[in-house]
């Protein structure tokens, strides 16, 4: 089966988009749900909001963040996520797409990601497949996509597939 890896280092998260949507889970390069998720809900229970429409930050996913980067520092979660890549890399052989909406990748994550993809001749990272951060009337007050920042990004996706993997069905689209 081929994923599609999207990056978001933006907000610090990497939804993996699989092909068959009962696959699909949360990932964050700069995080580890294991670690935060009980941490949110804690913050949760205890009454702090989840989402501050004031702000526009996810309150109790910052505040569990900060406290697990405190707890064990930023390279910790670093060298977990690399880990985590490195298995991923070793199990999986097919087809692998990660892609950023504009090049925001930088520092440790983009380091992180390019190395991840510099090991197999199967994974391709694309880098500013489509800049919805910069049209607020594609995305919602959250500052995520709405319906239609999900229908350009697809289109985007779509495009680039059919651009760089399938070119037969680009000759074929054309007759």
């Amino acid at each position: 089966m081929n994923k599609i890896l999207l990056i978001h280092p933006e907000i610090d998260s990497t939804i993996p988009l699989n092909i068959v949507p009962e696959e699909t889970t949360h990932w964050s390069i700069t995080s580890i749900n294991e670690l935060t998720k009980p941490i949110e809900l804690k913050l949760r229970k205890q009454g702090s909001i989840n989402f501050n429409d004031k702000s526009g930050e996810y309150e109790t996913v910052a505040k569990a963040d900060k406290e697990m980067l405190d707890k064990y520092g930023k390279n910790y979660f670093f060298k977990y996520q690399k880990k985590v890549l490195e298995r991923f890399g070793k199990y999986y052989s097919g087809k692998l797409l990660i892609f950023s909406f504009i090049d925001e990748l930088t520092g440790l994550p983009k380091l992180l990601i390019n190395e991840f993809v510099s090991k197999n001749k199967n994974f391709t990272l694309v880098n500013n497949l489509f800049d919805y951060w910069g049209n607020q009337s594609y995305q919602l007050y959250d500052k995520h996509p709405n319906t239609l920042g999900h229908q350009k990004i697809a289109e985007a996706l779509f495009k680039y597939i059919l651009d760089h993997f399938l070119i037969n069905c680009r000759e074929l689209q054309s007759r």
